[in-house]
C-alpha cells in the first residue's frame, strides 16, 4: 500500500468552506497522481500551490484542492480536487491558473499523470 503525507506544509490544503453544499449537487472528485522530475520539485511545488490557492480563492465551484507527497517515493504526488459539479470542472479548465499549471507541467512531469474520478460517499466534513 502506498502512503502519502501532506507536502508541502498545510498551506497547500485549500478548502472553500463557504461554497460547500453536497445537497442537490453532483460533486466531482478527481484523484490525480503524478511523478515529477526530481530537479523540478521547486517548480512543481510553486505551480501546485498557485493552482490550489487561486482555484479555491477565485472559483466558487472549487470546494477543495489538496496536494500530498507519497511517503514511499518523494517524486510522486497525489492531488485531491473537489468541484461542485461538471460545470465547475469545465470552468476550472478555462482559468489562468489552469493554463499556467498546464504549461509548467510540461517541464516538471516525468511521465503522464493519471486521473481517477471517484464519488463522494460521505459528506465532506469541514474543520470547525
Amino acid at each position: 500500500m502506498t502512503g502519502f503525507t501532506l507536502r508541502p506544509p498545510a498551506s497547500v490544503c485549500r478548502i472553500n468552506s463557504s461554497a460547500y453544499s453536497a445537497g442537490g449537487h453532483d460533486v466531482q472528485v478527481s484523484l490525480v497522481t503524478l511523478k515529477i522530475k526530481p530537479d523540478q520539485r521547486p517548480r512543481f511545488l510553486a505551480a501546485v500551490e498557485d493552482n490550489a490557492t487561486c482555484s479555491v480563492r477565485d472559483e466558487p465551484g472549487c470546494l477543495r484542492f489538496e496536494a500530498f507527497q507519497d511517503t514511499t517515493d518523494p517524486d510522486t504526488y497525489h492531488l485531491v480536487e473537489v468541484f461542485r459539479d461538471e460545470q465547475a470542472v469545465a470552468a476550472h479548465r478555462e482559468t489562468a491558473q489552469y493554463a499556467r499549471w498546464a504549461k509548467a507541467s510540461q517541464e516538471f512531469l516525468a511521465k503522464p499523470l493519471t486521473v481517477v474520478q471517484v464519488r463522494d460517499v460521505l459528506p465532506l466534513t469541514l474543520p470547525s
